[in-house]
This record gives C-alpha cells, sequence and structure tokens, in this order.
C-alpha cells in the first residue's frame, strides 16, 4: 500500500533535523565551544556531538531544553553588561560634571578676588 503522505511527513522529519542540528552548531559556536567541549558538558561523545550537526543521528529530546538555558544564561549576561556599560557611562558623566561644576566654582571664587578680613 502506497501512502503519498507519508514522503511529506519524511521532509517534514528531515527539515526539523535540519534546522535543530543548525540551532545545536550555532549555540555551540555562539558559546566558543568544540565538539568536544560541548560533549563533555552533555555527557555524550564528540563523535554524538558531530554526527547530530551532520544530520546522522537525531538530537535527543533532553538535548533541547539545556540548549535554551545556555541560550538564556547567554542573553542574561549579555544584558548585565550592556547594564554596567550604560551605568559606567552614567558614572562617567556624573563625574564629568561634577569636575566642571568644581573648575566652575574655582574660577568663579579666584574672579572674586581676596575677601578681606579684618
Amino acid at each position: 500500500m502506497n501512502k503519498p503522505w507519508a514522503g511529506v511527513v519524511g521532509e517534514r522529519r528531515l527539515a526539523e533535523r535540519t534546522e535543530k542540528a543548525a540551532q545545536l552548531r550555532e549555540c555551540r559556536l555562539a558559546r566558543k565551544l568544540t565538539q568536544a567541549a560541548l560533549a563533555r558538558e552533555l555527557g555524550v561523545t564528540s563523535n554524538a556531538v558531530a554526527r547530530w550537526e551532520r544530520c546522522e543521528r537525531p538530537i535527543p529530546h533532553w538535548v533541547a531544553p539545556y540548549l535554551d538555558m545556555q541560550r538564556r544564561v547567554a542573553e542574561l549576561t549579555s544584558n548585565l553588561a550592556e547594564k554596567d556599560a550604560a551605568q559606567k557611562k552614567l558614572r562617567e558623566t556624573i563625574e564629568t560634571k561634577n569636575f566642571e561644576l568644581q573648575v566652575e566654582k574655582a574660577i568663579r571664587k579666584s574672579l572674586k578676588g581676596p575677601t578681606a578680613r579684618g
């Protein structure tokens, strides 16, 4: 019995596997990890990671939540770095403004001249 929809389902599964493999590779490269380093983190062999990325083997269901967690950690780290940079810039602006005010105050004081004390 020929099932015409079987080919479509198979193609869809292959497309999903290919997309997941690309996401796995992107995640690994974004974290600057080798396949061996990622394999150590996941507790699998480096050959397993290589096969997942080449779509030779399906990626196990438990890898997706791990990768999602790593993506969230990366986002939070990035947000913290941006926040730190913004705070540093604000601090520098405040220090610059404070310095300018101190200079202006010193200039005004010197323009008034010495005060007469008697």
